[in-house]
């Protein structure tokens, strides 16, 4: 049998791999899927989070120009950068690091690539958000709980970082003040 983390050649009656000290079996491929509600409540912090990044530029922008019709304009490629790049380097987001939520290729236990993620965050988006959001709904029924983005990019959504008190605390002051800001901005 060939260890899963360092393919070296290990006997069925090793418990633990000589070359890197992982326990062979079924447990090594185990994962938890992240679901819908995780995975929704993630988005709204990261959608926060992108409005934060694009509120200096669309200030600026609105500054010099004297329009205020520049948000949507701006919001979204600096969403679909801060998505890709923060997946590409951290495998993780803002918002999905408060829920312990990683994004990882669906075929192996590799993490995709700079392109997959790209076409993940901005045409895969745009698609799961068609028609009353019906892909992303699919992760409601799909065994994989993968969004029409993940099947298009070849992307799983799992659970497994630590979510410690720090970051609960932060997961509520975040949600809270999200709800808030849009409350305000509906009802203003």
């Amino acid at each position: 049998m060939k260890c899963p983390g360092c393919e070296k050649d290990i006997s069925d009656d090793e418990s633990v791999c000589s070359g890197c000290g992982l326990v062979p079996g079924p447990s090594v491929f185990a994962v938890e899927y992240a679901g819908f509600s995780a995975r929704a409540l993630a988005l709204s912090c990261d959608v926060f989070v992108g409005c934060i990044l694009a509120l200096p530029p669309f200030l600026l922008v609105t500054t010099l120009t004297r329009e205020s019709s520049w948000f949507w304009v701006l919001f979204v490629p600096i969403f679909v950068f801060y998505m890709t790049v923060a997946q590409f380097v951290f495998h993780t987001t803002a918002g999905k690091r408060l829920f312990g939520l990683e994004v990882r290729g669906a075929g192996a236990r590799v993490y995709p690539d700079l392109m997959a993620l790209f076409v993940r965050e901005s045409a895969g988006r745009y698609l799961s958000g068609l028609w009353i959001a019906q892909g992303y709904l699919a992760a409601t029924y799909d065994s994989l709980h993968m969004t029409w983005a993940d099947r298009l990019a070849g992307t799983i959504v799992v659970k497994t970082l630590p979510v410690s008190r720090t970051m609960k605390v932060l997961r509520v002051l975040l949600i809270v003040g999200g709800v808030s800001a849009l409350a305000m901005w509906v009802f203003r």
